[in-house]
């Protein structure tokens, strides 16, 4: 015969198991943002009027791996990956948010979907950087010329940038890894313990 478990420990239980299908899903994706890739377009004003070339620096590369949660590595945007571009260029009137930069594809394979065009100039991000996103398998390694274009178009000289694989799978995106849900599972396990001690208490009362 099985006796009413206690109340305080019934309504733990049930918290901690409603609480186990929400923590065992995949979290929600970030937006997506790829910090500009619209195209890009001088300004007729300054065309012809502003004739220095800007500055491009050697940029700083960051990779990292898209987590759409439910839907494996795949991004909201439809990328697997995307690559942080910083430390871009400079000039003396265009600021660095009204910066184009021309991308094209150089040694290595690069990516069959991607989010730029190859010798087209795409505008930055307001902080400067620029963001690209792609689809593929990982182990890639590929290389990007990158150009700055001012509003009166003139060109900076060329730099080459490396985009390598540094990433460990899917990691953007809050998903989290099984050993996050341990302290849970232990605690859970300790409750249902607690619970059946408080039955055999009982139990033993109902006797005597």
């Amino acid at each position: 015969m099985r006796f009413p478990l206690a109340r305080g420990a019934t309504v733990g239980v049930l918290i901690l198991v409603a609480a186990l299908p929400a923590l065992f899903l995949p979290a929600r994706t970030r937006a997506c943002s790829l910090g500009g890739n619209f195209p890009f377009t001088t300004d007729p004003e300054q065309v012809g009027v502003d004739r220095t070339a800007p500055q491009l620096a050697q940029p700083t590369v960051s990779v990292e791996a898209v987590d759409n949660g439910d839907q494996g590595c795949q991004s909201k945007c439809g990328f697997d990956f995307r690559a942080r571009l910083s430390n871009l260029a400079t000039d003396d009137i265009t600021p660095v948010d009204r910066m184009g930069y021309r991308l094209t594809t150089g040694a290595g394979t690069a990516p069959l979907v991607h989010s730029w065009q190859d010798g087209q100039a795409i505008g930055g991000a307001q902080d400067g950087t620029l963001t690209l996103a792609w689809s593929g398998d990982e182990g890639f390694a590929f290389t990007l010329q990158v150009v700055a274009v001012d509003l009166a178009g003139n060109e900076s000289e060329p730099r080459t940038v490396h985009i390598n694989d540094t990433t460990s799978g899917c990691r953007v995106g809050g998903r989290r890894s099984r050993g996050a849900h341990a302290p849970l599972i232990v605690a859970l396990a300790m409750a249902i313990a607690v619970v059946r001690r408080r039955e055999r208490v009982t139990a033993r009362r109902q006797r005597a």
